[in-house]
Formats: C-alpha cells, structure tokens, sequence
C-alpha cells in the first residue's frame, strides 16, 4: 500500500506457473482476488513474467 494524498494504491502481482491453459483468466482473477481482500477495489492491472533462462523447446 502506498499513500497518495488522501487516498492509498494497493498494489498485488503473484506469477502463476501451475497452468497454461486459461492463464489469463488465471492471473487476472488471482491478482484482483488480492487487491479485493485487502479491501480495495481492483482498477488496473499489474503482471509478474517469468522466463526461463534458456529455451527448454527442442530444436526441430
């Protein structure tokens, strides 16, 4: 949470790396879920990527 003004911005951004499928909707919902616990209200989204090192895809 940051003070700006009168006002706070509570900020939440979790990686997801349990699914590939609906990961979107996964990453969307679990970071509002956050923000809406603490008591705030989600307007904007904040994302977490995670990138492996190398390219773990096998050269064809």
């Amino acid at each position: 949470m940051f003070e700006t003004g009168d006002d706070l911005l509570v900020c939440s951004s979790d990686p997801i790396t349990f699914t590939g499928e609906n990961i979107g909707w996964y990453c969307v919902q679990i970071n509002a879920n956050d923000i809406v616990t603490s008591g705030a209200i989600p307007r904007w989204f904040l994302v977490t990527c995670l990138f492996p090192e190398k390219n773990t895809t096998p050269e064809e």
